[in-house]
C-alpha cells in the first residue's frame, strides 16, 4: 500500500501545474491518505440534495446517492458517519449489481443547525469487512430548510440557591413532545439539565432546573458555558456563558471544602515517611464523616486506597489521612500522585464526591522511606579430605524482616550442582548446608548461589554469590589440610592425625594445636589453699612437670586468729580434752576431765559449794608448772600437787 501511495503522489507531482488552479498539494495527499479501497467495489461519484416533501419552500431532508462501479452481484452496506458527531449514522444495505449500482439514504432537516457538513463514506462487504472507505467530503451549502424548533434566547436564574434555572425562549415548528436538555460546561466538566415538554407553536419559553445536590458536586464557582441545547434528537450549539454562580451557596449537606498535601520526614534522614493529604471539610452536621479516595499516578497506575473515618462537629473541620512511605516505596510508582475519587460518606451515606480533585506534588519512590527487607549473604568453606571435595555453604538473613522461599544453587567447574531450599529465614539467622561433590578431585571451582531470579527484594543484591577454587590436601585424614586458605586452618602437621589446629595442647615439647607455640599455657596445682596454706604449682617445661612455686601446708592450730590447720574453722583449740575450746571459753585450764561436771559450773558462777575457781585452780594439777594463772604462783600448785582428793575438799 505505501508504493501505491508513493507512485500517485509522483505522478500528481507530475500533475501539479495543471492542477494547482483547483487543489493544492498538501489537499491532494490529504485526500488519498484517508482514503481506503481493496478493490472490491469504488464509489464513482457522490451526491447529495435537499427536497421539500411539502412544496412549502423550506426543504425537509438532506438525501445522499452513492454510485459504484461493481459489475457483478453482492450485498454491501455502506454508512455515512458526520463529523458533527451529534448527528446520527446513516446506513442502506442492499444488492449491489451492474443494473442497480448505487446506495440511497436520506436525513430529516430537523437534525440540521449548519449549512454545510462533513461526512464520511465507508462500505463493508457481507461478513462485515471494510472495502472502501474516503473521508473528508462536504456537502453543498444549504439554506432554506425546516430546522425544527429553536433556541431564540437563553436566560438563567438562582431560585433561592435550590436551583439553577435555564429559561429557553422557544421557536417552535411543529407541535409535539420532546425531551429538552440543556448542557453547562465547566472545567472540561459538564452538567445537564432534562425535561419532557409539550411544544406548541409558534413560540414558547421552556424552564429547566438545574438541581442543589448536581450544582454542589460541580465545586465549581463561576459562569457555565451553555454550550448545547437538544431538542428531542436535534444538537444545537449555544455557546453562551451564565451569571456568577457559587458551588457553596447550594451546598445543603456538608462536603469537601478544600485537599492539601504535604511530604513528611519524621526521622530526619532525607527520606519520607509519610504523605499527608488533608480534606477540608464544611461539616453542616455534627457526626461521623468518612473518607475514602484511590490514589494513581498520572499513567492510571494504582499506587494507594485510603479510609479514614471521623467524627465532626459542626464547622469548618479536617480530616487527616496518610500514606505510609514504605507503602508507596513498595509500589515503585513515581508522583505526581492523583486523586481520582474522593468521597465523603456520613454515616455510610454518600453526601459528596469529587473526581479527579487533587493532584500531590512530583516526587519519585526512591525519595521515601524503604520498607524493611530481608538481605541474604551467602558465605562458603571449602576442604579436600582425601576422598572428596567437601563444602560448607552458610545462607544468612543479615536483613529485618524474613525470607521465604529461598533457594541455593551450587555449582562446580565440571559436572556437579546441586539446589536445595530454605521455605523461610528469619532476621539473624543462618542455615548451613553441607555438601559432598564426588568427583574425588582437589582442584574444583564451587559457585554458590542464593536467590539467583532476585526473587526476593532485598537490601543488598550483591551479596547472593561466593566462588570458591578448592585446592585441599589432607594426608592425615583428621579433617585438617596443609593448605588452608578456604580449605580451612592449615593442618601444622599432616602426617599426624593427632596434630591439628584446635586439639587439647599436651606437655609433650611439640606444638600439637598448630598456633605456632609449644606446651603454652600448661601448669598445674597442688595442695590446697585454704586458711593459712597455698597452692603449689607445677609448669610444663620441656615437655616435663617441675614445681614453681612450692606450696604452704597445714599447721598446728593456735590461738591467733589464723585457720593454721586449713580446716576451714578457727583457733579451735582443747588441750586438756575437757570439751571447752581453750581459746575462748576455758577459763580454768587444765582441769581434770572427770570433774568437769561439778567445776564447770565455776568457769561461769564463780564458786561451786563455796570453791572459787581460783581455789580450783590452785588445786588442780596439769601441765602449766610455772606458769601465773589467775594468781596461783609455781609455789601454790606445788603444794597442791602432792595432796589427793583436793576435789572433795572443794566440795566442803
Amino acid at each position: 500500500m505505501e508504493n501505491i501511495k508513493q507512485t500517485i503522489i509522483f505522478v500528481m507531482l507530475l500533475l501539479l501545474p495543471t492542477l494547482s488552479f483547483a487543489l493544492t498539494l498538501e489537499e491532494y495527499i490529504a485526500n488519498l491518505d484517508t482514503s481506503f479501497y481493496d478493490g472490491t467495489i469504488n464509489i464513482t461519484s457522490f451526491i447529495d440534495k435537499m427536497v421539500d416533501a411539502d412544496s412549502n419552500n423550506q426543504n425537509d431532508a438532506l438525501i445522499f446517492s452513492l454510485t459504484t462501479d461493481y459489475a457483478t452481484s453482492g450485498i454491501f452496506t455502506a454508512n455515512i458517519f458526520f463529523e458533527d458527531e451529534t448527528l446520527p449514522v446513516l446506513s442502506d444495505t442492499r444488492l449491489i449489481s451492474s443494473s442497480n449500482p448505487s446506495f440511497h439514504m436520506n436525513i430529516s432537516t430537523f437534525y440540521l443547525t449548519k449549512e454545510k457538513y462533513a461526512y464520511y463514506v465507508r462500505i463493508y462487504n457481507q461478513i462485515g469487512q471494510i472495502v472502501y472507505e474516503s473521508k473528508k467530503i462536504d456537502t453543498s451549502i444549504y439554506k432554506n430548510y425546516e430546522t425544527g424548533t429553536t433556541v431564540t434566547k437563553i436566560s438563567d436564574e438562582n431560585l433561592n440557591n435550590n436551583q439553577i434555572r435555564i429559561n429557553l425562549a422557544l421557536d417552535v415548528k411543529r407541535n409535539e413532545t420532546a425531551n429538552i436538555s440543556v448542557n453547562l460546561n465547566y472545567n472540561e466538566k459538564t452538567i445537564s439539565g432534562v425535561k419532557e415538554a409539550a411544544l406548541t407553536t409558534p413560540a414558547q419559553t421552556v424552564s429547566i432546573d438545574i438541581d442543589d445536590g448536581t450544582i454542589k458536586s460541580t465545586h465549581y464557582k463561576g459562569m457555565y458555558n451553555i454550550s448545547s441545547v437538544i431538542i428531542g434528537n436535534k444538537a444545537i450549539e449555544i455557546e453562551q456563558m451564565t451569571s456568577y454562580h457559587d458551588y457553596e451557596d447550594f451546598a445543603k449537606t456538608s462536603y469537601i471544602k478544600n485537599i492539601s498535601s504535604f511530604y513528611l520526614d519524621i526521622d530526619a534522614d532525607n527520606l519520607i515517611d509519610y504523605l499527608i493529604i488533608e480534606f477540608t471539610i464544611n461539616s453542616k452536621e455534627a457526626s461521623v464523616y468518612s473518607i475514602y479516595y484511590d490514589l494513581y499516578d498520572e499513567f492510571g497506575n494504582f499506587a494507594a486506597s485510603i479510609a479514614k473515618t471521623q467524627s465532626l462537629g459542626t464547622g469548618i473541620k479536617t480530616i487527616s489521612t496518610n500514606i505510609t512511605g514504605q507503602d508507596l516505596y513498595k509500589t515503585k510508582i513515581n508522583g505526581h500522585y492523583l486523586i481520582t475519587t474522593a468521597r465523603l460518606d456520613k454515616l455510610h451515606e454518600t453526601v459528596d464526591i469529587l473526581y479527579y480533585p487533587y493532584l500531590t506534588e512530583i516526587s519519585y519512590y526512591s525519595d521515601f522511606e524503604r520498607p524493611p527487607l530481608p538481605d541474604l549473604d551467602i558465605k562458603t568453606n571449602s576442604y579436600y579430605d582425601g576422598l572428596a571435595n567437601l563444602l560448607n555453604v552458610t545462607v544468612s538473613n543479615i536483613g529485618k524482616v524474613p525470607a521465604f522461599n529461598i533457594f541455593v544453587d551450587i555449582f562446580d567447574n565440571e559436572s556437579y550442582n546441586n539446589q536445595q531450599a530454605i521455605p523461610v529465614l528469619n532476621p539473624a539467622e543462618n542455615y548451613i548446608f553441607n555438601f559432598i561433590a564426588n568427583n574425588t578431585k582437589n582442584n574444583t571451582n564451587f559457585i554458590a548461589i542464593t536467590d539467583f531470579d532476585n526473587l526476593i527484594e532485598e537490601i543488598n543484591e550483591n551479596n547472593n554469590i561466593e566462588t570458591t577454587n578448592l585446592i585441599c590436601v589432607d594426608g592425615d585424614s583428621d579433617g585438617y589440610n596443609a593448605t588452608g586458605g578456604k580449605c580451612g586452618h592449615v593442618d601444622c602437621n599432616d602426617n599426624n592425625p593427632n596434630i591439628y589446629p584446635g586439639v587439647t595442647e599436651l606437655c609433650n615439647n611439640i606444638d600439637d594445636n598448630c598456633n605456632n607455640q609449644i606446651d603454652e599455657n600448661l601448669a598445674i596445682t597442688f595442695g590446697t589453699d585454704a586458711g593459712a596454706c597455698e597452692f603449689g604449682i607445677k609448669t610444663c617445661i620441656e615437655g616435663e612437670y617441675a614445681i614453681t612455686k612450692p606450696s604452704i601446708d597445714p599447721a598446728n592450730e593456735i590461738c591467733d586468729g589464723i585457720d593454721n590447720d586449713c580446716d576451714t574453722e578457727l583457733d579451735e583449740v582443747d588441750g586438756d580434752n575437757d570439751n571447752f575450746n581453750d581459746c575462748t571459753e576455758d577459763l580454768c585450764l587444765n582441769t581434770i576431765h572427770d570433774d568437769f561436771a561439778k567445776l564447770n559450773k565455776n568457769h561461769f558462777a564463780g564458786n561451786w559449794n563455796g570453791c572459787s575457781c581460783t581455789d580450783i585452780l590452785t588445786c588442780k594439777p596439769g601441765n602449766n608448772e610455772g606458769e601465773l594463772k589467775n594468781g596461783c604462783t609455781k609455789g601454790t600448785i606445788d603444794n597442791w600437787l602432792q595432796q589427793k582428793g583436793w576435789a572433795q575438799n572443794c566440795n566442803k
